[in-house]
């Protein structure tokens, strides 16, 4: 199964710019409802969401014109300027204090973040952060592994917040330079 994603196809002229090769373009694409025309300085953009088609009705274009025409390499049509935000959880995770290096490792994998670790007078400790909605997944029944079913968890929709942006690698680790080998 092929999926289709929007694009953007840039032609300009080689040449001198005529006035009318927007508009030739707009009547030559006319009766193909699969793909649009936008005037651009220096020529026009065709929007489509078949390349292959588009190629084909560009050549077609091309045979039929005159002008020497550029075809630029295809463009995602729609780019996110915004980031991609994810809803975020407040929890509270009430166990015996032998079980919290394992809760707080837990968390940590999850991409959690620890807001307090507290202590009662007793032999109870009181983990309180935030971990994304996504990741919260399956974390009980983990906790109850980890901790021998001996918790309480309590989660709380917080808010969203960006998706983290994966980092470049570092070009001196031995294994993001096997990556590029």
């Amino acid at each position: 199964m092929s999926t289709f994603k929007p694009l953007e196809i840039a032609i300009l002229s080689d040449g001198e710019v005529s006035s009318t090769l927007a508009q030739d373009a707009a009547e030559f694409f006319a009766d193909n409802s699969r793909i649009g025309v936008k005037p651009r300085p220096g020529g026009f953009v065709l929007q489509t969401v078949s390349e292959q088609e588009a190629d084909a009705a560009i050549q077609a274009f091309i045979a039929t014109h005159d002008q020497p025409l550029k075809i630029l390499a295809p463009q995602p049509l729609y780019r996110w300027e915004d980031p991609i935000l994810e809803p975020i959880m407040t929890f509270r995770i009430r166990t015996t204090a032998e079980f919290t290096d394992p809760i707080v490792n837990d968390i940590d994998s999850r991409r959690g973040a620890i807001q307090s670790v507290d202590k009662d007078g007793g032999e109870e400790t009181l983990i309180q952060g935030l971990i994304p909605l996504a990741n919260s997944y399956g974390w009980t029944n983990n906790l109850k592994q980890l901790t021998k079913d001996h918790f309480t968890l309590e989660i709380d929709f917080h808010g969203y917040e960006p998706i983290p942006q994966p980092e470049d690698p570092d070009p001196n680790e031995p294994a993001a330079g096997a990556l590029r080998a």
